[in-house]
């Protein structure tokens, strides 16, 4: 005996009978008239070979002892059938993934990561805004981004992902650090990293003014290298015409920040399963470099104060 293909659109049609114990109000819900409903159950009893449905004398029909067992496999074809439909459309769909992160590391490091992560996921459309950690925070909060990698500050939570190092940078052969008050290029007020590099200075009671504020890092940078200015980043995203400088211009040590990352806690399981992997990404593509062994390669080709 050949193999005999049930047609799905059979047993859906016999679940839904079975459910209403009607033919009419089973038609009425599958948008087929009764007619079609009877049609389509004579059809199936005649694909098995026996009687499914015992209609009796009253309005009700039920299943008979065979039409039960048949039930049990139509609910389990079903189930892999709109299932199997639902991972197609699921995986065919375009999923928007929300980005929030500081602007430095947006332009030097994301396109890393992005490049990574979208070699496993095409289908996902990457949305990114670039702010100041507080407000990425308030706008995870908000429902407004699905992920945001953001730097410690006062009222900011999330899961730490690492601790970065902060550095003092600068273009070689600029003296601009020997500037007396010194010349700052940093992120508007709500930076963590702002805010540790003036505590430090402080600390140490030396001058300093802010000459550039933006919240674009190209802004910044564009100050740094007219040597205008110094800035501070962390060592991970310093670009490669940018050097670091420290007490050797009598600049103090900076704390290390702590990078952050906050999902939106209303983010469906798709969106966790990406913002999972886009951590493991950012914490791959960011791996820390290795810490100076020497002043020359803490200052490049800096002249260095006499």
């Amino acid at each position: 005996m050949g193999l005999i293909n049930v047609d799905v659109d059979l047993l859906r049609t016999l679940v839904v009978v079975s459910e209403m114990k009607n033919f009419t109000a089973a038609g009425e819900k599958l948008h087929r008239t009764q007619s079609a409903i009877s049609l389509q159950i004579k059809r199936l009893e005649g694909i098995v070979g026996e009687t499914i449905f015992d209609r009796g004398s009253g309005k009700e029909i039920r299943l008979t002892k065979y039409g039960e067992m048949i039930k049990s496999y139509a609910n389990e074809i079903l189930r892999l059938n709109d299932a199997l439909i639902q991972e197609i459309q699921t995986s065919s769909a375009v999923t928007a993934l929300r980005i929030g992160m500081p602007d430095d590391y947006a332009q030097l490091l994301l396109p890393r990561v992005i490049n990574e992560f979208s070699k496993r996921n095409e289908m996902t459309e990457m949305q990114i805004v670039t702010d100041l950690s507080t407000t990425l925070s308030k706008m995870i909060d908000q429902g407004d981004l699905d992920i945001a990698f953001v730097t410690r500050h006062e009222g900011i939570d999330g899961m730490k992902l690492l601790d970065e190092r902060l550095s003092w940078v600068t273009v070689p052969d600029s003296r601009v650090a020997l500037d007396t008050p010194l010349p700052l290029a940093l992120f508007p007020e709500g930076c963590g990293v702002r805010r540790n590099a003036i505590e430090a200075l402080n600390a140490i009671g030396k001058r300093w003014h802010i000459a550039y504020c933006s919240n674009n890092f190209s802004s910044l940078k564009t100050a740094i290298l007219e040597r205008q200015a110094i800035g501070v980043l962390p060592d991970r995203a310093v670009p490669q015409d940018l050097i670091r400088i420290g007490p050797e211009y009598g600049l103090p040590n900076l704390h290390s920040s702590e990078l952050l990352v906050k999902v939106n806690q209303q983010a469906s399981a798709s969106i966790v399963r990406l913002a999972t992997f886009l951590s493991h990404a950012f914490q791959v593509g960011v791996s820390t470099p290795p810490a100076p062994q020497d002043d020359t390669a803490t200052t490049g080709t800096a002249d260095r104060p006499d």
